[in-house]
């Protein structure tokens, strides 16, 4: 009977095994996941960033001059109209953010990282990843700390400031990848709370 019960255990434990150790909704084929309602995935509060080029609490997410190239292109808008979905446990860092805008841009942060995902099934931009490179973060943090500035953010994402789970996104990418060479720069900027 003992065996009979611990062969139905470790059947048990293998079908769970081959069922439920992947991500609850994985990104397919057609592009960038949420959450999906998993039970490690809760709303993050989105603000305007501490240097963006817009202000009055706006935030920017996507392509282009901030003066043409309006939506799907270009999102500006209130933080209130963008989403910040977080994906981890809720009271310490994400492991990941993916930030939703009404007009179809779709970005995945990952902590840590200065590698973005991003996609817009609207314009001609197919998911593609885009990196703040090291020498403009270092460039950047020279310049504020020559001239004194009052912000301790620096182009890139500053993930975990001013605490952790929080992340400031200054991005302005002119390098944007060959499938979106007809595509002027990729700009995102905003502040991210994923704190507890």
């Amino acid at each position: 009977m003992r065996s009979i019960t611990w062969a139905a255990a470790a059947t048990a434990t293998i079908a769970l095994a081959l069922t439920g150790c992947g991500p609850s909704n994985p990104a397919g084929p057609g592009g960038i996941s949420g959450g999906g309602g998993n039970a490690n995935s809760y709303a993050g509060i989105v603000t305007s960033s501490e240097a963006g080029p817009v202000s009055n609490g706006q935030v920017l997410v996507g392509v282009g001059d901030d003066s043409h190239l309006p939506a799907p292109y270009l999102t500006i808008a209130g933080a209130s109209q963008v989403t910040a979905e977080c994906h981890g446990r809720k009271g310490q860092s994400p492991a990941a953010i993916t930030v939703t805008t009404a007009d179809g841009w779709k970005v995945q942060l990952t902590h840590g990282s200065q590698t973005i995902t991003a996609e817009n099934p609207n314009v001609p931009a197919s998911l593609a990843q885009l990196t703040t490179d090291p020498e403009t973060i270092q460039s950047d943090r020279e310049y504020n700390e020559q001239f004194e500035s009052a912000s301790d953010y620096t182009t890139g994402l500053n993930w975990d400031r001013p605490s952790p789970g929080h992340v400031e996104v200054q991005i302005n990418l002119e390098d944007v990848p060959p499938e979106w060479a007809r595509l002027p720069e990729f700009k995102m900027y905003m502040h991210i709370n994923c704190g507890a």
